[in-house]
Order: structure tokens, then C-alpha cells, then sequence
């Protein structure tokens, strides 16, 4: 009987040792496996990393041999190649650059009014706006309302403009930023534009650096002759056709100088105000690469912005954001 339960005794411990070894195996397993992931997750960023530098790199070497060798930026340069695809080793890099300078830029329109007479960059945002289908009250809603969100007081400049004390009393209150926006998508936050307001018009504006308005004749596409249109005023009877037609005929490398450009057909005898002169160009500063990195499985969306200063592109704003996989 003794023998008996020694053995039993015996076997219970040798079942609690192989118990022992068996938990011991699958915790060694299980945070093996987690350090592998952890490693590989390592991996994966690093090389993500280091592939959107490398798109970053791209773009500012493209930039830099179009500057090389132009006086102006046009659309037959290599910048302006679209959704260019870069095979790698373990995936690839793609993406597009934009002129900054094709665009309306939304920091311009802080200017205070002169008087009686309404600030020009208000009055050109407001024209942009109807122009694209904006019903006049909620284009002038809009534009009142950037002005007061670009500018540095507190005090709203119109009747239909918004500072502190309206965004205050919404259902998510905020307040008014009063300094130049940083990306368009802050448009989203002001006295009008809704989500719908916004996908009708943000692909004309921009928000750059900058509270000049200098739009590149040569880089602005067809389909957004409203651009242009908007710049000139009522009184001059241009039409957004006008633009149309004219940029339809615009060659390719575009216009030498603007005062090539005001030799059209649509622009004789008409008397062309040098302040509206002043804001436009054959040049451009600024320019966004807006790329796709794939590494392995992982997806990155890249946004940078660069800036050309004396033929030297230099990035003056990075953004990244990860797509999964």
C-alpha cells in the first residue's frame, strides 16, 4: 500500500514538473513571438522612415535641377510630372508636386479695408467663392470670416465676419486663432464653411507662408480658371470662359512674363490696375509634395512643403501619417 502511493506521489510530481515545463515553454514562445513582432515592427518603421526621406530627397533633387536651369516655373518642367511611381527594393515611392503658387492663398486676405473702400484680397476670396457656386451671402460670410480668423485683433472688421465671441457660443466653442493658417483644412473651423462647403472650394485655396499673393499664370490648371477670374475686378466684364479659353491656349512652357501674358486678346483695351498686375507671376516659391511610401505591407502618407530660396529647395514643413497596411 505504501509502495503504491509513493508511486502515485511520484507521478503527480513528474505531472507537475512537465505542467511547469509546458508553461514555461509557451511563455518563452509567446514573448519570443512578441519580440520578433516588436522587431519587425522596428523594421518596418525604420525602413518606412527612411523611404519617406528618400521621397523628400527626391522632390527636393527634382526642384533643384528645375531651378538649375529656369528663369520660370512652367508645367513642362519635371516637378510637374504627375503620380510619378519610383520602384524599390520591398516596395516603391510615389507621389506629386504642386506649385503653391497655382493656388489662392488664404493668408493674404488679412489686410485691413482702406477707409470706405473693402481690403482686395476679401473682395477676390469672395468673387473666387461665388464663382465656384457659393451662394453670395455665404461667399461674403466666408471671406469676412477668414480675414478675422487671419488677423491678429479680436475685433471683427464686418457684419458678417466671426471672432471669439461667435465661435464662443457654438455647441464646441473655440476661438478665433488670429495668426496665419497653417493648412487649409483650418478653413473648417470658420462662420460658414461646412463640410460640404469645404470639398466644393479648398481645392482652390492654399495656405502658405506667406501674406502675398502672387499667383503663377503659368502654373494654374484649366479646370480652375476661377483662380484667375477672381483676382480681376467685376468692372472689367472677364469672364471665367475667358480664362478658360486663354489657358487653354497657354503653351506649355508657358508665358516668358506677365507682361507677355496681358498681350492676349481678352486684356485689349482694358486698363489693368498695377496692384492686380503686382499679383500675379511667372515664378513661384513654394511648392507641396504630397507622396504614398510603401514598405513591405506598410502604407505612409508624406506631406512636405518646400521652400526655393536662391535655387535651393528647403523643407520647411514635414508631415506624415500612417495607412496601415
Amino acid at each position: 500500500m505504501k509502495k503504491s502511493a509513493s508511486k502515485g506521489m511520484a507521478l503527480i510530481i513528474v505531472l507537475m514538473i512537465l505542467a511547469i515545463m509546458v508553461l514555461l515553454a509557451s511563455t518563452m514562445t509567446e514573448r519570443l513571438t512578441l519580440s520578433l513582432k516588436r522587431t519587425e515592427g522596428t523594421m518596418l518603421s525604420q525602413g518606412g522612415y527612411w523611404y519617406a526621406q528618400a521621397t523628400a530627397e527626391l522632390a527636393r533633387m527634382i526642384l533643384e535641377d528645375d531651378f538649375a536651369n529656369n528663369e520660370r516655373v512652367s508645367l513642362d518642367q519635371n516637378w510637374a510630372t504627375p503620380d510619378s511611381v519610383f520602384p524599390l527594393e520591398n516596395g516603391n515611392i510615389s507621389g506629386t508636386i504642386i506649385d503653391m503658387r497655382s493656388c489662392f492663398n488664404i493668408n493674404a486676405v488679412a489686410a485691413p479695408d482702406n477707409e470706405e473702400v473693402r481690403a482686395t484680397g476679401v473682395t477676390q476670396l469672395q468673387r473666387l467663392l461665388e464663382a465656384l457656386d457659393i451662394d453670395d451671402y455665404l461667399a461674403e460670410t466666408i471671406a469676412d470670416s477668414t480675414r478675422d480668423w487671419i488677423d491678429a485683433d479680436k475685433v471683427s472688421l464686418a457684419a458678417q465676419g466671426a471672432e471669439d465671441s461667435f465661435y464662443e457660443a457654438l455647441s464646441v466653442p473655440h476661438l478665433s486663432a488670429n495668426v496665419a493658417m497653417i493648412d487649409i483644412s483650418e478653413l473648417r473651423a470658420l462662420r460658414g464653411v461646412t463640410s460640404k462647403v469645404f470639398s466644393k472650394i479648398s481645392p482652390y485655396l492654399c495656405a502658405i507662408p506667406s501674406k502675398t499673393q502672387h499667383i503663377n499664370i503659368n502654373t494654374v490648371r484649366i479646370d480652375q480658371a476661377e483662380i484667375l477670374y477672381a483676382i480681376f475686378p467685376e468692372r472689367l466684364n472677364l469672364s471665367i470662359r475667358d480664362f478658360e479659353k486663354l489657358l487653354d491656349e497657354r503653351d506649355k512652357s508657358g508665358w516668358k512674363s506677365v507682361d507677355e501674358f496681358f498681350t492676349a486678346e481678352i486684356f485689349k483695351g482694358l486698363n489693368i490696375p498695377s496692384a492686380i498686375k503686382s499679383q500675379l507671376s511667372v515664378q513661384s516659391e513654394f511648392f507641396q509634395l504630397n507622396g504614398i511610401v510603401q514598405f513591405s505591407e506598410r502604407l505612409i502618407r508624406v506631406k512636405l512643403l518646400f521652400k526655393i530660396e536662391n535655387k535651393k529647395a528647403y523643407t520647411i514643413r514635414y508631415q506624415s501619417s500612417g495607412l496601415g497596411s
